[in-house]
């Protein structure tokens, strides 16, 4: 950022990739080192793992950065290891600034961003010109990342950056195992009442296991009953009989039986018609032979008079044959 006869203002920036939320940022006006950086990465720690080191993530988190020379130097190594476990560090590779794709489209979005007409340089540019001393530029970075975090993009749609981050970091922590059980406490040690439920949990187990027993009894004996093939035989009596009376109407009366299939069959031969019908017009129709009709004879009765006309002039005759041949006579030749 421009801040005129003050120079550049360098903005640190660092960003959630899930959903490109602001996570915290430095600004200052001098170049910013390893020390302001590490701080920044520790106040994010503090925020995203309140209980740190006693919970850890199965994951550790990536810490993905350019090369720049606060990330090259033996503080931000340091400070990587002190966290190791939580932390993993990643740079892209050399002269390959696509690894960092993400970071970059992000600061160009956040030096574009227009609140009321303004970007974050015209607030600047209009701030030092009431005030040339102006130093409060905090504040209006402050302005433009909430308002950032608070704006539906890409990324969170239909949601803001904020509420996903909330609702994604709550279901982080409950996927996290407890420190402590909800029968313990630091101060009086183990509940008592855990053994009667270590028994019910016992007894339950056993007389479930009964109960499958038992299940698994009775199972048996109805398999091995023999009025299972009595009741078949009966069900297979009934369909047979039925199937007989069924036969007897149809030879009984033929006629009826006739009507009744074919009017059940209507519907379905309109069907059929239908579907032909669609057929024949997605299908692609032959092409049309060409009729091409045989030239005009020439030498038509009313152009007799014309032609013995100019009978002794080859140009004009010439030129009457090639106006009859193309239906009007149009211009003559002197010779």
């Amino acid at each position: 950022m421009d801040l005129k006869h003050q120079g550049k203002l360098q903005v640190f920036i660092c960003i959630d990739l899930h959903t490109n939320k602001v996570l915290s940022y430095a600004a200052s006006t001098k170049i910013i080192g390893a020390v302001l950086t590490a701080r920044v990465f520790k106040n994010i720690i503090a925020d995203r793992f309140p209980n740190y080191p006693e919970e850890k993530p199965t994951i550790p988190v990536i810490i993905h950065t350019d090369r720049g020379s606060q990330f090259k130097n033996k503080t931000y190594y340091n400070f990587i290891k002190q966290h190791e476990g939580l932390v993993e560090l990643s740079m892209y590779r050399q002269a390959t600034p696509k690894d960092n794709a993400v970071m970059e489209r992000f600061m160009r979005t956040f030096k574009g961003h227009i609140i009321v007409q303004n970007t974050i340089q015209d607030e600047f540019d209009q701030a030092l010109a009431l005030e040339p001393k102006f130093k409060s530029y905090r504040k209006k970075i402050n302005k433009f990342i909430k308002n950032l975090n608070q704006r539906i993009n890409k990324k969170t749609f239909p949601e803001t950056p904020d509420n996903k981050d909330k609702r994604v970091h709550l279901a982080s922590q409950l996927m996290l195992d407890p420190i402590y059980t909800k029968a313990f406490s630091e101060i009086y040690g183990d509940d008592p009442r855990l053994v009667h439920v270590d028994q019910y949990k016992q007894k339950t187990g056993r007389t479930y296991g009964y109960i499958q027993e038992i299940a698994a009894m009775r199972a048996e004996v109805i398999d091995k009953t023999s009025f299972d093939n009595e009741e078949q035989d009966l069900y297979i009596a009934t369909i047979t009989d039925r199937l007989d009376e069924l036969y007897g109407l149809i030879e009984a009366n033929p006629a009826i039986t006739k009507q009744y299939v074919e009017d059940a069959l209507e519907p379905l031969h309109e069907t059929i018609q239908e579907i032909d019908r669609k057929i024949d017009i997605l299908l692609p129709k032959p092409r049309k032979e060409r009729v091409v009709q045989k030239l005009r004879d020439p030498v038509d009765q009313e152009l007799f008079p014309i032609f013995l006309e100019s009978a002794g002039a080859a140009c004009k005759r010439q030129n009457k044959l090639r106006s009859a041949q193309l239906g009007s006579v149009t211009h003559f030749c002197t010779t």
